[in-house]
């Protein structure tokens, strides 16, 4: 009788239990569509668990938040509070076991207020999402990816994944990684971007930018404005194509390469403990020898420049190198 009891058991748990766990989920589907009026709203917040996101900016009038899922069911849905001034929009219960999902918000063009999308664990997708007055998307743990925004301020944060941009335009730009590569095309306004773990790259930059990262390299292609950049481990290398402001280049190991217009006066200060100072114009500075460690210097007439701006270069461990463009 006993065995006959425990071959039920496991015939039941094998049936019931086990495909709860070690079943694959099926392809999402469409299973929900909430359609909000976000006329009077001031905010936006859309918050998930493990569900991807992808955003798009559409041409009506409502914002319309669309739902697939590997398993239906009404708790799954979203839970909405609309009210005024804010709009939320949470994930509903998950199930057990394997499954699968992922959002689609489209935000309609007359929409101008604040937007905050979070996911908890998985990936946020957006195409070209332009005049809100904030843009906040953030993850714990999955990339982030955006290929256009222009906002009053623009926030992207991402604990453990990489992020990659195309064409950004805010007064205020924040992007940080604790661990992953960041990556833009292009970007304007008041810039920062950091990353504890990964690599920095960016195509073409406007504004004052500042740029940090524990362990990898920093490159710029082009930049005008100001620049501040610091790689604890990592090489920095930057092409400022129009220099509107100071200039700060620091490294704990690595080499710093700097190209600046050949007309262009400043003041130089460079650095480096072990490596040598590279420049087009060591007669005009104060010790001009290749293989010296420190060197200062006013370049093309800089000191009869009340508005000259200063380049201050230091690496530890590294060389630094200085070239026209």
């Amino acid at each position: 009788m006993k065995v006959k009891f425990f071959s039920f058991f496991l015939i039941l748990f094998a049936v019931c239990v086990l495909p709860l766990f070690c079943g694959g989920a099926s392809e999402p589907v469409l299973v929900n569509t909430e359609t909000i009026d976000p006329a009077r709203a001031g905010s936006v917040s859309v918050v998930y668990g493990a569900d991807d996101i992808e955003l798009f900016q559409g041409d009506g009038e409502a914002l319309i938040v669309k739902e697939y899922m590997s398993k239906d069911s009404p708790d799954y849905y979203a839970r909405v509070n609309s009210g005024t001034p804010d709009i939320t929009i949470e994930q509903g219960r998950r199930p057990l076991g394997s499954f699968r999902s992922r959002i689609e918000v489209t935000l309609p063009r007359s929409y101008t207020g604040e937007l905050r999308i979070r996911s908890q664990s998985g990936s946020i997708r957006s195409g070209a999402v332009l005049g809100l007055s904030t843009i906040r998307l953030e993850t714990s743990s999955g990339k982030i990816q955006i290929d256009e925004a222009r906002a009053g301020s623009l926030e992207i944060t991402s604990s453990s994944g990489g992020i990659s941009a195309g064409n950004l335009s805010a007064n205020t730009i924040t992007i940080s990684s604790s661990s992953g590569k960041i990556r833009c095309d292009t970007a304007a306004g008041t810039f920062r971007a950091e990353t504890q773990s990964g690599s920095l790259s960016f195509g073409n930059l406007r504004g004052a930018v500042s740029l940090e990262t524990s362990s990898g390299v920093v490159q710029v292609d082009s930049l005008e404005g100001s620049f501040t950049a610091r790689s604890s481990s990592g090489a920095i290398r930057c092409a400022v194509s129009k220099p509107l402001g100071n200039i700060g280049m620091e490294t704990s190991s690595g080499k710093i390469q700097l190209s600046l217009p050949e007309t262009t006066a400043f003041q130089f200060n460079a650095e480096t403990s072990s490596g040598a100072i590279q420049t087009p114009f060591s007669d005009k500075l104060a010790v001009p020898f290749n293989d010296r460690k420190s060197a200062q210097g006013f370049i093309n007439g800089a000191e009869n420049s009340g508005g000259t701006f200063s380049v201050n270069i230091k690496t530890s461990s590294g060389s630094i190198t200085v070239g026209w463009l």
